[in-house]
């Protein structure tokens, strides 16, 4: 858990700094089983550990917490975003990243083949979870598009081939003419 916030945190900081946002690459993580230990008085105690950082830290939900877990946390801290609409938030953030992957899908298309359309593209989609990765626009689930997914510490490689053909470890099918040599 501390590895994986460690490299969120990294593509966090990425993030923001490609915005051009005046803030660092924050993450937090609260180790535990969220369907089991998750309890008002633990996202409390955790609302209370955000403001003790003076506004140099803002939570927001993420993968295992919810708007109405927000909504908890705000009542020790004001350093938090993603509440419910009930209490003048933007509700489920989840819509909005899905349309982000969505556009980057069309944006990395326009850039490798010369037309955003993902019609006829299979496309791959890896790191993607949660709540995100079920909404409609975190695919091309529009005509003549694929999506395929991978488990998040998969191997990418068996996953493609496996999907592509229907068989573990086979090669069958790949299209090569596709791939990015280039990193």
């Amino acid at each position: 858990a501390v590895r994986d916030v460690l490299d969120l945190s990294r593509g966090m900081s990425y993030k923001a700094a490609l915005a051009g946002l005046d803030l660092g690459g924050g993450k937090a993580v609260i180790i535990g089983d969220p369907r089991t230990q998750k309890t008002e008085a633990l996202l409390r105690a955790y609302g209370r550990m955000v403001e003790s950082l003076n506004g140099r830290y803002f939570t927001a939900c993420d993968v295992g917490t919810f708007s109405p877990d927000m909504d908890v946390i705000a009542r020790e801290t004001s350093y938090v975003t993603g509440r419910t609409v009930e209490h003048s938030g933007a509700g489920d953030s989840s819509v909005l990243t899905a349309f982000g992957v969505y556009q980057g899908m069309r944006a990395s298309a326009q850039h490798v083949w010369g037309d955003a359309s993902l019609a006829g593209r299979t496309v791959g989609v890896a790191g993607v979870a949660g709540r995100s990765r079920r909404h409609p626009t975190a695919a091309p689930r529009r005509p003549g598009a694929e999506a395929v997914g991978r488990p998040r510490r998969a191997r990418p490689a068996s996953v493609v081939r496996r999907t592509r053909t229907g068989r573990r470890g086979s090669n069958r099918g790949v299209d090569r003419d596709h791939r990015n040599d280039s990193g």
